[in-house]
């Protein structure tokens, strides 16, 4: 319902604000809304009217309209810091404007497709008129590229805020309204506001500020460490010697131990497959692939790049299209490929036959995907591991929290980023015997102190079966394998 009848709409938005407001009015109607949500208002010592912030709103001194065409006083504001769900509509028809809970919203805001939209608008102001956009920042979408091209080297500052002097690149003048140009806004206001907001609310809310509205996933400071930790690759590569998708910043290095992890595409989609290259003994990315191909085809230069940087374990991605991958790397008999750690145990004791059915590489799942992301923030804050690509940064810098979700940003990439994650699941910067690497160590390792004790006892086997009876067909200087035994050790042979 809006103030012209009932108009169509394009869907619900979910959001989650860092604290909301309850606005209750004089008939008993009440609201709940973000700070930054639009009602329209009167105040009362003017009867000026116009859409306000939620924020600006004061008891006593303004009015809300309702559903009756009847302004109601507003007689308290409740702030709560506990975040809740908020939604809003998309994209309503005739104005933007509807009830909620009798009481009439705006919700600019929330124009969807905004960059398409504006292609289609554009054209029309050819023969006159102008276009006024405002919005809070909120990272680096569609309106901060507006911005930039109106930025100019010349301002002037008045009452009302900073003021462009001459038109931008794009035809735009840029106008900033930080909350120091309210007349009624101090210093005690600001820190009073900044306590129930997060830095992101505050950036975008109160200081116009693009730079810190984003809800990035990783902090300014860990892109800035990578970007200062880039330069350009010293070689270029790609499927079968043909073009440059293939960053090269350093060469196989013999007795160096490689890993290369792997995010799979559909191949004539948007999204793209890729991989980067570990080195394990010096954690550090020497190589990394984003690229269109075919996911079996994909796999065929996997296995050729494996063979390069001394028959690197592959780690592929076997969501879905990985499938097809994970097929071609099976069929390949290429040795050194990743199984799930619940395989890897399981896969020594099979026959050819039964390995047949079991595909290699990395499930990516509901419940580990956050897990692999928040391990990968916690490698790069920490300065763990070395990356050299640019095309990295450029990944890290739209990539954004969506609720709980961290995903990238619209018609932006992340493939990247999620391929590095696989990656660091398998190897542990820093600490090469954690992870799976650690465990196929351990398991040799474990192997070679059983063999080596078979002559002289067990007095060399790892601790776990120190103080332990032996199981029955094993005495001091002699091992039987009876059927019991075998179960137990025989994965340890390898």
């Amino acid at each position: 319902m809006t103030p012209t009848g009932w108009q169509s709409f394009e869907g619900v938005k979910e959001t989650n604000k860092s604290y909301t407001l309850t606005i209750t009015l004089a008939d008993g109607k009440y609201i709940e809304c973000s700070g930054g949500h639009q009602l329209l208002v009167k105040l009362l010592s003017t009867d000026e009217t116009g859409f306000f912030a939620a924020d600006l709103l004061e008891p006593l001194k303004y009015s809300i309209l309702t559903e009756s065409q009847e302004y109601q006083k507003i007689v308290s504001i409740e702030k709560s810091s506990d975040s809740k769900p908020l939604y809003d509509l998309i994209n309503v028809s005739n104005g933007y404007e509807y009830y909620t809970n009798g009481i009439l919203s705006h919700n600019c805001a929330h124009i969807e497709n905004l960059e398409e939209l504006w292609l289609g608008l554009k054209p029309t102001l050819s023969t006159g008129g102008r276009a006024i956009m405002f919005s809070s920042p909120k990272g680096k979408n569609f309106f901060y590229q507006l911005w930039m091209g109106a930025e100019t080297n010349e301002y002037e500052k008045d009452r009302v805020g900073l003021h462009c002097t001459s038109v931008g690149k794009n035809g735009f003048h840029g106008i900033k309204l930080p909350w120091t140009v309210h007349p009624e806004r101090d210093d005690r206001w600001f820190e009073e506001e900044s306590r129930a907001m997060s830095s992101q609310g505050i950036a975008q809310e109160l200081l116009c500020s693009f730079e810190s509205s984003a809800l990035t996933f990783f902090s300014q400071a860990d892109i800035d460490y990578v970007r200062n930790l880039s330069y350009p690759p010293i070689g270029y590569a790609g499927p079968n010697g043909k073009g440059n998708d293939m960053h090269i910043w350093k060469t196989p290095v013999p007795d160096h131990k490689y890993v290369i992890a792997a995010d799979v595409a559909r191949g004539d989609a948007e999204d793209y497959s890729t991989f980067h290259v570990f080195d394990t003994n010096d954690s550090e990315v020497v190589a990394e692939y984003m690229g269109r191909i075919a996911p079996d085809r994909f796999g065929e230069f996997l296995i050729e790049i494996g063979k390069k940087y001394n028959d690197a374990l592959i780690v592929n991605e076997k969501n879905t299209v990985g499938i097809a991958t994970a097929i071609k790397l099976r069929d390949s008999e290429y040795k050194n490929v990743y199984y799930d750690q619940d395989l890897a145990e399981k896969i020594i004791s099979m026959t050819p036959d039964e390995k047949k059915d079991v595909l290699p590489g990395f499930t990516i799942t509901s419940k580990n995907r956050e897990p692999i992301l928040e391990n990968l923030e916690q490698v790069i804050r920490n300065h763990q591991i070395k990356i050299y690509s640019l095309r990295f940064v450029e990944q890290m810098e739209t990539f954004i929290w969506n609720g709980k979700r961290g995903q990238a940003l619209k018609k932006r990439h992340d493939d990247l980023i999620l391929a590095m994650g696989i990656g660091l699941q398998v190897f542990t910067p820093s600490a090469a015997q954690q992870g799976y690497l650690g465990m196929m160590a351990a398991n040799q390792n474990m192997a070679n102190s059983l063999l080596a004790g078979m002559s002289r006892g067990f007095k060399d086997v790892d601790n776990k079966f120190q103080g332990k009876k032996l199981p029955a067909g094993i005495n001091k200087n002699a091992v039987k394998f009876d059927s019991e035994l075998k179960k137990e050790f025989w994965w340890m042979f390898r």
